[in-house]
């Protein structure tokens, strides 16, 4: 097991001078009078010639960093924070290293004792603040630097292992009584379980299980209670609209105009329909349906599979199957679906930040895929 501090050298530390300037500007702390940052790899299965050299070539930039390989002195007035990633959280840092290093442990077989075991590493960020620093004052900067949804105070002392241990999950629990809970118990509960949903949604779903005569497991509804999120469902935008004012000024008559247009095409489409109410969704959609209704939409596709907008065309071809050219003149007419996707939804990407900004790109070529359609 061998441990590597990587810190940026003066005139690159951009980054420990970011957190100064937040502890004392944005949190209001200013009895820290200076933050070194860090960042700590623990590497187990290599040699030590491929340790060393693993961190000029892979965890550090010999341009602008320092690397370290013992722990670091400091001063007993100093106060130290080291935080990690919670275990099963993706950790795009130490991936790439393990790959990075797995290569460079091959290229140097010939010189240096390589193991059979696959290489891990773990990573950890590390701030080292001087000055007197109060024991609220350090919750404060704790609480601040570091994110519980993704990741956990560390511990200075090296581990013996990276391996990580899984442990065996129990039953899945039932949450008894749950369909006899009065409107009281269910907000309780509600709240006790941090679920997103609010007590009208929890209340829609007792009167299903009512209806099937039994009580949900934990996992359901923490499933459903992800499903029916704002992120997911979008309930921001299916929020039923009573009562819109628009408020005066350059755009006002605009904004009044295409209300009115966006009702009179409502009253078109759905008539008296009480199930259809005025909603920011039905705004986005109005237009492709009252289009479809007067026939500006025929070469649309409809299908319970379509989930982007894909229209009939006509593709023309002057060679055959076999890429051979026509006769003069003649040309072959395939009907193709052509299908427009524009991703919107994006993954969290500040507990994700690395594969979650690629999620647009993702879900890009993911969705038309699963409509059918090649992607360009």
């Amino acid at each position: 097991m061998f441990r590597i501090y990587v810190e940026r050298k003066p005139g690159f530390q951009s980054e420990a001078a970011s957190i100064l300037g937040e502890i004392n500007g944005f949190l209001g702390i200013s009895s820290v009078k200076g933050v070194r940052y860090f960042n700590r790899y623990d590497v187990e299965n290599t040699s030590e010639d491929v340790s060393k050299m693993a961190a000029l070539r892979i965890f550090s930039e010999p341009q602008s960093d320092s690397v370290a390989y013992t722990e670091l002195p400091t001063d007993p007035a100093d106060t130290v924070i080291i935080w990690e990633y919670l275990p099963g959280q993706y950790d795009q840092r130490a991936d790439s290293a393990e790959q990075c290093l797995s290569l460079l442990r091959e290229s140097m077989r010939s010189t240096a004792t390589v193991g059979t075991e696959p290489p891990r590493v773990r990573c950890a960020k590390m701030v080292i603040l001087s000055g007197t620093v109060s024991a609220d004052e350090l919750a404060r900067i704790q609480k601040y630097l570091i994110n519980p949804v993704d990741s956990r105070l560390a511990k200075a002392e090296i581990p013996e292992t990276l391996e990580m241990k899984t442990e065996v999950p129990a039953d899945i629990p039932t949450v008894e009584g749950f369909i006899s809970y009065n409107k009281k118990e269910l907000d309780s509960y509600r709240e006790k379980m941090g679920l997103a949903m609010d007590l009208a949604d929890i209340q829609f779903l007792q009167d299903y299980f009512k209806s099937i005569r039994r009580d949900p497991t934990e996992t359901e509804i923490r499933v459903l209670d992800t499903y029916w999120s704002d992120h997911c469902r979008h309930t921001t935008f299916n929020t039923v609209l009573k009562d819109i004012k628009i408020e005066k000024g350059p755009y006002a008559k605009l904004f009044k105009a295409s209300l009115k247009n966006y009702e009179a095409m409502h009253t078109d489409i759905y008539a008296k329909r009480k199930d259809k109410p005025l909603t920011l969704m039905d705004m986005a959609t109005i237009g492709g349906k009252y289009l479809r209704k007067h026939g500006l939409l025929d070469d649309m596709e409809v299908s319970e599979e379509n989930n982007a907008c894909s229209i009939f065309i006509d593709v023309h071809y002057t060679t055959d199957k076999d890429g051979n050219p026509l006769p003069e003149g003649k040309e072959e007419v395939e009907q193709w679906l052509l299908q427009f996707k524009n991703e919107t939804h994006n993954h969290p990407t500040e507990i994700e930040p690395f594969g979650g900004a690629a999620t647009c790109i993702g879900g890009a070529i993911r969705d038309p895929l699963s409509g059918r359609s090649w992607v360009y």
